[in-house]
Formats: structure tokens, C-alpha cells, sequence
């Protein structure tokens, strides 16, 4: 092993690492002495023997350093010094290191080095002390590598700043006890290389209540986050609303599995095999061997959508001991598909949104969901939808349905869970479709989203990859779809089947424009423009933006593009697109995981979730009720520079 050093000071550093024993230290200096450089005596062994660090060119310390530490001052010969020529330069599979300057490296450049792949010549990992900006904003694409490990940078310091960070530290930890974040579980999964044992235990204390919460006697407690996927390429302005990926939320729930883990999904494409060649297919590829390894060990179970069929991804998941369930939904209703996204982890912490076990949704695709840690009440709610849609996948299952008391539930919109969420009393219930599927009690998934656009008085805020007044009917579904199409609908009219009739189905459009017209409700509608957005669409919209100022009604309409900006977000397909389902009204956060149109509803698996609060303003942790964050999401990308007004 060859430890390379592109460094002005060297003797420290290098004398650390020798009781690694490398085969060889070389370095590179970024300063400049007229007679040159020589060897460099580090230490001398007990035997007599001198270990020295020995002097090369620039261009050799990247080709022969297994691993190369950046330890230079920051100069006008250093900044930017690490371009992409530099990096495609360095050994394949080699370990690059910046205790420096962040300045000093083109961090896009070092992203693609990071994964392209060591059989391609890019390099094994990284690990950075440094960074531009510092801390990096948490949608940065370097925090969501699995070989790239960022710590935070503290340098050397007087006795008194050590006293005085000390005493900051203690009153930092005490209000931070009255918060109630996933964002430092996050850091410390990327930055901390904790073993799972250790995050086990940093989740312990990181969502134990605060003290003030013991005031709210007899309500379960419960952890939550808003989750997106922003794709590649889109950027929004410096300051805007940020949460969680869902590449890091799938991360976090599978290292906190103990003894099970059950998903349902409409279809898996998780690696880039499945679909298309791409380097951003990491994050994907990544869960999938994270879900590998968990069925190894644990009870991982599946339910997804369609007939027994090969399916490369399952294939091997079954191979390793997961257990897979095939809905097949046309058998039983003539057409439809199972849509939900769902996770439940333990029966105590769990995912529902839009994100389908695709690739493309982790890094191609815009998406929203919800994640739950510490939740066992709501998560074993969660648990009886994916169970009913097990028991409707099994062979011999008839309809009417009879269901086990095991799936049924008491709570819905008459009689919701009552929780602590993050610290907030909140009133919270969960919606499943179609209507066979549904176990008693139950709430039907349409009718809570009428209820939600019923009980607004201010505005409603929709934010849907389709929005159609009809029912879409269907020929018969191939046993498989196509996954190098695949990315949604109920089924998806180029992939699934073919679109046989739309049926006009006016029930959405009619709940939102009564709303506007008697209780002078503001309504705004976001729906996705790209490549395979349907004209049908574009009209149905039209004829719903046509009655704005009727009767004071107040519609809106834009139309959300997420750019494509290089040969190969071109080039995979059914990608670059908003893919949420969701409404945010003054009152209440809606999370779903259907598109808009009839057919969801009444033939398509689905599920939501729909939270109040009893006081909106702010929770006792200081944080905002994940009901205003979701608006502040919605108007982030309303106002962006990525919509189009109709």
C-alpha cells in the first residue's frame, strides 16, 4: 500500500500514519525550494531502521498513491489544484482524503470520480474534514454517497476556546433536548460511521420526548419527517425548504430493522441493469444490497403488483429469503394495478409516499413521502394496509373479502389516532383503496380527500404528477410491465396496457371548485409536464382554470418540468419528472400515494396518510407542525423557476 501527501508541512501528518505500516510514503509539496526537495526522516524504528517519506512529482504521487491525503495550505497555487483531469489521473479504486481546504477541490468532479465506479477508474472512496460550503447544504449530492464520509472541521485552538466550546456544547445539548430532529441521526449515519448497534442507541436518545411534553397524559408518542427525492440538476435558491431523501430515509429504516421488514410496491426496478446504464442508479443499487443482506438475516416481506413472474430484482431478493406476494389486482376488479409505496419496519417505523422501488425515484425522479421512526401505534396501523393487500394477493382469495380482526382498526376520520407527532398533539388516520380492499373501519382514501378539500376555509394546495376528471379504462395488463418504462399509472398507458376509454368523473374538480366558490377557498393545482404527459390532461385543466373569478372563484393552475440538462438524463427513460401526491390545506397535510383521476380509486391499490393539529402555530420544540412545512414545500416549488402558469 503506497499513502501519498500533497502538503506544505509534512513530518506530523506522515509520522501518524506510519504505524500503519505502508508499504511506501510519498509526497508532493505545494511549496517551492530553489535546490529541491529530498527525503524526509519521519521517525527511527527501536531495530534502527528509518522510515522516510520520499519526495515525487505531482503527476506520480496520483498514480501511485493507494491512498492520497491533502494537507496543503490554501494559495493561489492550490485552490481548485483537484480538477477532473486531476482525478482521472489518480489509481483506480484509490482513497482520497482533504483535511485542508475545501476550495482546493472541484467537488463535482470529485462526485463523478466517487461514482463512476472503480472498473471505470474512479476511486474507492473519500473522506473530507472540508468542504465548500461548510456545513454542505443537505441536498448536496456528496451527502448522499455511501462511500464518501464527511466530518465535521475543527481545527487547532487555544486552551481557552476548548474551555469555552465546552460550556457551549452543554447549552447547545440542553435545547437541543427540546427539539426533536432526524437531521442529527442523519449526520450521524453519513458522518459518523456508527455501527448499527451505536445508531441504536443514538436513536434512543436522539427521540426521547421533551420534558414539556409529559403535559399531553395519555397520547402515544411518535417521530416524523417529510422525505423528498429532489432529482439531480434541480437546484433551488439558497435558504429554501430542504428535508431528508428518501435515498437516507430508506437507509435509516433498514438499519434500525431488529426482526422485520415488509414493503408494498408496484414494481421494482432497483438496479441499473433493470432499466438503463447509469451512474446514478448508486442510491438504488445501494438499498437493494441493503435489503440483500436484511433478508439474510431478518423477515423481510413483500407485496407488489402483478402475476408470479421472473423479476431480476426479486428474484434475487427470494434467493437471499425474502418472502414475495403477488398482487394481482385485475383478477379480482378486471383491471387496476397495487400502487401503494409502503414500508413498516418492526411494527414501529415506517415510509409512506411516492416513491416506487425504482432507482430513478431516488435520484431521476421528484418525490414526497413521510417517515416515521418510533411510532408504533401509527405503524402498526401501517401494517394492517400492507397485510390486507397480502391477503388479497393470495390465489384463492374471492371477493367480498372476509377479513381477520387482525386488519381491521378502529381509527379513521371520525375516530382518529390521537399523538404526540414531534412533540405536537395531533389528530392523525391513514386511507387505503380501492374500496374491496379495505378491511372494516377503514377510511376509504377518496373520501378523506374530500373531507380534507371540505374542511378547508383558506386554501388548498395539490400537488400531483396527473390530474384527470375521468375514469381510464384499460385492456387486459401483460404479466409484467416493462421496466425500462415503467415509473407510474394506474396502469401506465405506453407501458402496462393499452388506454381503451376515458368515463367523465367530475368528483375531484366539483369538491375543489365548491370550495372556491362557497367558502372563497384559494385553490392551487400543481401537476407535472413531460414527456409523456397526456393532452387529455391539458384540457381537463384548461376547463378547471376557465372558472377562475366565477362566482369569486379562486384557480390557479402550473405545470412543474424538472429540466434535463445532460445527454444522459436525456436518455433515461421515463425519468425527469414531479412524481408527488399530496394537498396541503390551512387546516391539514394530506400524503398519498395516487394520482388524481377516477380509476386510483376505485380499482387501484393505494394508501395515504392525513394529520391536524390542534394548534398550528409552532410546537414546543420551537420546529414547525410538518402541515406548515409541507406548505412551505409547496410554495418552494410554486414559486420556483421550474413552473409554468396555465
Amino acid at each position: 500500500m503506497s499513502t501519498g501527501f500533497y502538503l506544505k508541512d509534512l513530518k506530523a501528518v506522515a509520522t501518524r500514519l506510519a504505524a500503519f505500516s505502508p508499504k511506501r510514503i510519498i509526497y508532493s509539496s505545494s511549496g517551492r525550494r530553489p535546490e529541491g526537495y529530498k527525503p524526509v526522516l519521519l521517525f527511527t524504528k527501536a531495530d534502527g531502521t528509518a522510515v522516510e517519506a520520499e519526495p515525487v512529482p505531482f503527476d506520480e504521487l496520483l498514480r501511485e498513491s493507494d491512498f492520497l491525503c491533502v494537507c496543503a495550505s490554501l494559495g493561489d497555487g492550490t485552490k481548485g489544484v483537484f480538477t477532473e483531469e486531476v482525478f482521472n489521473t489518480m489509481k483506480p479504486g484509490a482513497v482520497f482524503i482533504n483535511t485542508a481546504r475545501g476550495s482546493m477541490v472541484d467537488q463535482e468532479a470529485l462526485y463523478r470520480a466517487l461514482t463512476k465506479g472503480v472498473e471505470a477508474g474512479g476511486l474507492f472512496g473519500a473522506g473530507l474534514d472540508v468542504t465548500v460550503p461548510e456545513p454542505l447544504p443537505t441536498d448536496s449530492p456528496l451527502l448522499k454517497l455511501p462511500n464518501c464520509f464527511i466530518l465535521s472541521h475543527a481545527g487547532s485552538t487555544t486552551d481557552d476556546a476548548y474551555t469555552l466550546r465546552k460550556s457551549k456544547m452543554i447549552t447547545s445539548t440542553s435545547a437541543f433536548q427540546m427539539k426533536h430532529l432526524i437531521t442529527l441521526l442523519v449526520l450521524t449515519l453519513i458522518c459518523s460511521c456508527t455501527s448499527s448497534a451505536s445508531l441504536w442507541r443514538q436513536r434512543r436518545l436522539l427521540f426521547r420526548q421533551p420534558v414539556r411534553q409529559r403535559h399531553h397524559v395519555g397520547l402515544d408518542l411518535c417521530s416524523a419527517s417529510l422525505t423528498e427525492s429532489i432529482p439531480e440538476g434541480v437546484i433551488y435558491p439558497q435558504g429554501s425548504p430542504n428535508h431528508i431523501s428518501t435515498f437516507l430515509a430508506w437507509c435509516m429504516l433498514l438499519d434500525l430493522a431488529r426482526d422485520n421488514v415488509s414493503i408494498a410496491s408496484f414494481y421494482w426496478s432497483m438496479l441499473r441493469e433493470d432499466v438503463y446504464n447509469s451512474t446514478s442508479a448508486y442510491q438504488g443499487e445501494f438499498v437493494f444490497r441493503s435489503l440483500l443482506n436484511a433478508s439474510e438475516k431478518l423477515n423481510v416481506s413483500i407485496v407488489t403488483s402483478g402475476a408470479n413472474v421472473t423479476d431480476n430484482d426479486l428474484d434475487q431478493l427470494i434467493a437471499a429469503g425474502a418472502t414475495v406476494s403477488y398482487l394481482d389486482v385485475a383478477r379480482l376488479l378486471q383491471s387496476g394495478v397495487q400502487h401503494a409505496k409502503l414500508w413498516s419496519v418492526d411494527d414501529r417505523h415506517g415510509y409512506l409516499g411516492s416513491a416506487n422501488m425504482d432507482w430513478r425515484s431516488l435520484t431521476q425522479v421528484k418525490e414526497m413521502g413521510i417517515v416515521l421512526y418510533d411510532c408504533p401505534a401509527l405503524v402498526s396501523d401501517l401494517s394492517k394496509i400492507i397485510g390486507a393487500f397480502r391477503v388479497a394477493s393470495e390465489p384463492d382469495t374471492v371477493l367480498p373479502i372476509h377479513w381477520s380482526s387482525k386488519l381491521k382498526t378502529r381509527y379513521n376520520r371520525t375516530n382518529p389516532m390521537r399523538l404526540l407527532l414531534n412533540g405536537i398533539p395531533a389528530s392523525v388516520y391513514l386511507t387505503m383503496s380501492p374500496p374491496p380492499f379495505k378491511p372494516p373501519g377503514r377510511e376509504d382514501d377518496l373520501e378523506a380527500i374530500l373531507h380534507v378539500i371540505g374542511e378547508a376555509r383558506s386554501f388548498i394546495y395539490v400537488s400531483v404528477m396527473e390530474f384527470e376528471a375521468a375514469i381510464r379504462t384499460y385492456s387486459e395488463a401483460p404479466e409484467k410491465p416493462d421496466l425500462t418504462t415503467s415509473i407510474d399509472s394506474s396502469p401506465h398507458p405506453e407501458t402496462i396496457s393499452s388506454l381503451l376509454a376515458r368515463r367523465y368523473w367530475p368528483i375531484l374538480t366539483n369538491a375543489l371548485v365548491q370550495a372556491s366558490m362557497e367558502h372563497g377557498v384559494e385553490v392551487r393545482i400543481l401537476v407535472s409536464r413531460w414527456r409523456h404527459t397526456s393532452p387529455k390532461m391539458h384540457n381537463y385543466m384548461r376547463s378547471l382554470r376557465a372558472l377562475n373569478g366565477v362566482n369569486n372563484a379562486h384557480l390557479r393552475i402550473r405545470f412543474f418540468v424538472v429540466p434535463t440538462s445532460t445527454p444522459e438524463q436525456e436518455s433515461i427513460p421515463f425519468s425527469r419528472v414531479n412524481h408527488n401526491k399530496y394537498m396541503v390545506t390551512d387546516r391539514t397535510l394530506y400524503i398519498g400515494t395516487s394520482n388524481w383521476s377516477g380509476d386510483y380509486f376505485l380499482n387501484t391499490g393505494g394508501a395515504g396518510i392525513v394529520i391536524n393539529y390542534e394548534d398550528d402555530t409552532i410546537g414546543s420544540s420551537g420546529e414547525a407542525t410538518l402541515r406548515r412545512q409541507l406548505q412551505d414545500i409547496f410554495h418552494r416549488d410554486w414559486n420556483s423557476a421550474y413552473t409554468d402558469e396555465l
